[in-house]
């Protein structure tokens, strides 16, 4: 190989390197992680499953927060807890955290 031939091959070279890590910086950014390498249909279900477990652990979590909601209203009726403390409940149910579920 001739040494005319050393510039273009550095120039392709490089650029077939921007094109593959500008791809892998795309895609985690939009994921948030690393591309799976084969995701294949075992993979895909997976996912998916993955998802409704999530969203059944956050519908358990709200419907847990409307029941706790139910009960202050209840104990609030046959009880003589004042506003203040009613709201003071309702403040302090509404700080919970969201259950998290991280899955790799």
């Amino acid at each position: 190989m001739s040494w005319e031939s050393m510039l273009p091959m550095a120039v392709i070279s490089a650029m077939i390197f921007v094109m593959a890590n500008s791809q892998d910086v795309i895609n985690r950014f939009t994921t948030g992680k690393p591309k799976h390498p084969r995701n294949d249909a075992w993979d895909r279900a997976m996912d998916e499953r993955d998802a409704r477990i999530k969203e059944e652990a956050t519908r358990a979590h709200q419907l847990k927060f409307e029941l706790y909601l139910l009960l202050i209203k209840v104990r609030s009726r046959l009880s003589w807890t004042s506003l203040s403390n009613q709201a003071r409940q309702i403040r302090k149910l509404r700080s919970l955290e969201r259950p998290t579920i991280a899955f790799q």
